[in-house]
């Protein structure tokens, strides 16, 4: 909570500090941007923390260097993982604007804009399903690498191995 709210303060900071030399509207979206980036990163590692610490039972800041640990060993899996999540989400988030845009376009339809309310809601209920199930696969995934790691079926040597352990 503490990282979540310094870093919304210091977008605040940033959108409502001293004038900027260009446009405002730029430097408020390029804000936005970092912050929404970077809130992306710290709940990417709070979740890889949150495996460690379930799986192996441990303290946080073992969890720490097991995690970082893991980062070492199996960065490029992690990262094409991530990206994958990334871009499904993002995909995702296309079609959901697509079709909340066209049935919104339906309800401006006398009588038949009545049926695009239920539809809207289906929609956002699919949505959101869809998105759990895309952040449980990734959990699975990282959860994979993780253990695989520990049991010494990853990629990296015995030596990283037994220090994971």
């Amino acid at each position: 909570m503490a990282i979540y709210l310094a870093s919304t303060l210091i977008s605040v900071a940033i959108v409502l500090g001293p004038e900027p030399v260009g446009d405002w509207r730029l430097v408020a979206a390029a804000a936005s941007l970092a912050l929404v980036g970077w809130i992306t990163i710290v709940n990417f590692v709070y979740l890889l923390l949150q495996i460690s610490i379930a799986t192996d039972d441990c303290t946080v800041r073992e969890a720490l260097a097991r995690v970082t640990r893991l980062f070492r060993a199996e960065f490029r899996t992690i990262t094409l993982i991530f990206g994958a999540t990334l871009a499904l989400v993002l995909l995702t988030t296309a079609a959901s604007i697509l079709a909340t845009a066209a049935l919104g376009l339906i309800a401006f339809v006398p009588l038949v804009g009545l049926a695009a309310l239920p539809l809207q809601l289906i929609a956002w209920l699919v949505r959101g399903v869809v998105f759990q199930f895309i952040g449980l696969t990734a959990v699975v995934a990282y959860l994979g690498i993780y253990r695989g790691l520990r049991e010494g079926r990853g990629t990296t040597s015995g030596a990283e191995i037994r220090r994971i352990g």
